[in-house]
């Protein structure tokens, strides 16, 4: 997707592919929840939806941040843009660990899918505030 977000940010500038790439992860992350239980095809596509829209948003953030910077700057910003993606990543799945093991201790059967819908929840309402943000943010000219 990275490739599809790029054209998109030389044609249109980085506001697009941001915003399509929220709202391609929010799409997901809200078929997930309202079609619960899923097939495991059907987990596999929204997977897929979620991190291809993933995928357009942070490369576009990346490059459209990294723009702002003067050339000396480069390495310095694409060093804190991967650290805070690794960091992001490492506390989303401690929280996720985190509420699966408090549903499996409270809810006796179904705590792993009590856990997980919690977990969804949780990232649709950060989804949706990134959205917000982005379209309050990101300019839109280039």
């Amino acid at each position: 997707m990275a490739a599809l977000a790029g054209k998109l940010l030389d044609k249109k500038g980085a506001r697009l592919p941001i915003i399509i790439g929220i709202i391609a992860s929010l799409t997901s992350l809200i078929l997930m929840n309202v079609l619960a239980p899923l097939s495991n095809l059907a987990i596999v596509l929204l997977y897929v939806l979620y991190y291809s829209g993933y995928g357009m948003c942070f490369g576009s953030l990346m490059t459209s941040g990294l723009i702002t910077l003067g050339k000396a700057s480069h390495a310095q910003g694409n060093a804190i843009f991967n650290t805070l993606q690794q960091f992001s990543g490492a506390l989303g799945t401690a929280l996720a660990g985190t509420l699966i093991a408090l549903a499996q201790n409270n809810h006796v059967g179904n705590g792993t899918a009590v856990g997980s819908k919690w977990t969804f929840m949780i990232l649709l309402i950060l989804i949706i505030i990134n959205l917000f943000l982005a379209l309050v943010f990101v300019p839109k000219k280039r």
